[in-house]
């Protein structure tokens, strides 16, 4: 409750991060989501906003729908800036409906920051694939030693 309060006299705009993981043991996922603001003392605040069961498809729609439920639970609809996400196709549409209905500042141009660390990740794995020739010899070769 005290961070609701906070954020409902808050006069700056928030960001969040938010990410969906599988749990393959459990066969479950779940979706994450941070918030980052500076607050009225001019000092950087982050919080843990959700952490959720997210056993739906992954589509842009459950993904959207999970979203707006948490930002109208934290009062953030109105207050929201951009969202950091994987490049996965129905995150960027998910962030189509949210732009559609937050209606965020200067036309959602910075609404959806892909997530750096995961773009980088898809180039060294596929740097990896590449040099998999070469790497698939010494592996065998450690097994054995």
């Amino acid at each position: 409750m005290e961070l609701i309060n906070e954020f409902a006299s808050l006069d700056n705009k928030v960001s969040l991060c938010s990410d969906i993981w599988s749990d393959h043991w459990q066969s479950c996922s779940y979706m994450g989501i941070t918030c980052h603001w500076i607050d009225n003392a001019w000092n950087i605040q982050k919080r843990l906003l959700a952490y959720r069961c997210f056993n739906d498809p992954h589509t842009a729609q459950n993904i959207y729908h999970l979203m707006f439920i948490i930002l109208e639970e934290y009062g953030l609809t109105s207050n929201f800036f951009s969202n950091s996400f994987d490049n996965a196709s129905a995150n960027t549409c998910s962030i189509n409906e949210l732009i559609r209905l937050c209606q965020p500042s200067i036309g959602g141009k910075f609404f959806h920051i892909r997530c750096t660390c995961h773009s980088f990740n898809l180039c060294v794995q596929d740097d990896l694939k590449s040099l998999e020739l070469y790497i698939k010899p010494i592996r065998y070769a450690i097994h054995y030693l």
